[in-house]
């Protein structure tokens, strides 16, 4: 099964979904990828491809993922579209509704999820959120894989 995980930027939440999920999914047939609603800089430019460790405000989720022994550094950032939901098995969305596109409202194959945008939280409080995101996560796999 492909899941996408999306977020708004595609810097804090889904790039730890999709990694605590690839993690868990090694040994399997299961992938997760993920992208943003609005992966964009302050002026508004197209961003994607920029790694995470390029971005000073991944610190925090670059520090907290490593502490679980996994390393996002290199992961880049990509802009969600329509393709992507077309070749999704599964779609979880913790974007914010406003930056949520129509054709992302429109499939039946996404799922809602809430958690606080890491966006200039402390490490603490991104910590709590990947430990949060890690249990849904842990739930979903052992969903799809039937255990």
């Amino acid at each position: 099964m492909k899941v996408l995980f999306v977020c708004r930027g595609n810097v804090g939440r889904s790039q730890m979904a999709e990694a605590l999920f690839n993690q868990l999914a090694a040994l399997t047939d299961h992938k997760a990828v993920s992208a943003g609603t609005k992966v964009k800089d302050k002026e508004g430019n197209d961003v994607s491809g920029e790694m995470l460790k390029d971005r000073p405000g991944a610190a925090h989720v670059v520090a907290a993922m490593a502490e679980v022994n996994i390393d996002v550094r290199d992961n880049v950032r990509d802009q969600l579209d329509s393709q992507m939901v077309e070749d999704a098995d599964l779609v979880v969305s913790m974007a914010e509704e406003e930056t949520i596109p129509p054709y992302l409202k429109e499939t039946s194959k996404v799922r809602y999820w809430s958690f606080p945008d890491p966006k200039n939280a402390t490490l603490e409080e991104v910590q709590a959120t990947r430990d949060a995101i890690r249990a849904k996560v842990t739930e979903l796999f052992e969903e799809i894989s039937g255990k």
